[in-house]
């Protein structure tokens, strides 16, 4: 009875609000604070879930996955750059600037190549202890040998957007299985390009609200200081590494 009553509990207390449609799972860096705030302030609001960096698809409830799921991606080589942007200047309160071994060259040792192991990928995650979901992620992560398979940025898009995720990182070719099976494997129902936010996104809601204007936001973001200076063979490994990504949502980006 008591098992029951906790069940019964737990149910109610994962509920999405009455009204809810659209539940947003936050991938870092694409435009999700974006998306946050300008579906906070719409007349819409009521419309949406949005979860924090901590939430992927398979932490979600049954009632939650019930909604209509989205994340939200980016092209990977922008991606990693900036990732690294922000944690440089953006997140500099946590002292990247000040670490050692924090230049580009080290970042895509240890984020783009996994050079070294989950410290190496936590060293980019301060403080460490706040980010248990970074480090169970890298864990399973390295755990499969899937970082010889495929890249962090695939790593995020598997966390956030599938329910099954661990399972793709098991396989032995997880991106002959995602292009196989992307419509089983991907279990959030939409995957919205940052690059072309404003109309995936109006695709997406069918009108439903009218008051959000992702594009201007988006398209005003300042271009990242980095792009011409990553290795081109840290590029040319990216596009190997998260070859799933490019060819299912950037096929023009692929070459």
């Amino acid at each position: 009875m008591l098992k029951q009553l906790r069940k019964i509990l737990g149910a109610g207390r994962d509920a999405p609000p009455a009204g809810a449609r659209f539940l947003y799972l936050h991938v870092p860096k694409t435009a999700g604070s974006a998306v946050k705030s300008a579906v906070g302030r719409s007349a819409g609001a009521g419309l949406f879930v949005t979860k924090p960096h901590a939430t992927g698809f398979a932490d979600l409830s049954r009632a939650e996955r019930a909604l209509e799921t989205f994340i939200t991606i980016r092209e990977p080589v922008s991606w990693y750059l900036s990732l690294y942007n922000f944690k440089m200047h953006s997140e500099s309160d946590k002292g990247y600037a000040d670490m050692e071994r924090n230049r580009l060259e080290d970042f895509v040792d240890d984020v783009v190549y996994g050079r070294n192991g989950v410290e190496g990928f936590m060293r980019w995650n301060r403080p460490a202890e706040r980010k248990p979901h970074v480090r169970r992620m890298v864990e399973a992560y390295l755990e499969r040998d899937a970082q010889a398979r495929m890249g962090f940025a695939t790593l995020n898009l598997l966390f956030y957007g599938c329910a099954d995720w661990t399972s793709v990182l098991a396989a032995p070719e997880p991106h002959a299985l995602l292009s196989a099976n992307d419509a089983a494997m991907i279990s959030v129902r939409h995957v919205l390009r940052q690059e072309t936010l404003g109309a995936d996104f109006a695709r997406m809601t069918g009108g439903a609200v009218s008051d959000i204007d992702l594009a201007t936001r988006v398209n005003a973001m300042d271009s990242n200081p980095y792009a011409a200076l990553i290795d081109p063979a840290a590029v040319a490994h990216i596009k190997q590494a998260d070859r799933f990504i490019f060819s299912r949502y950037y096929p023009s980006h692929a070459n």
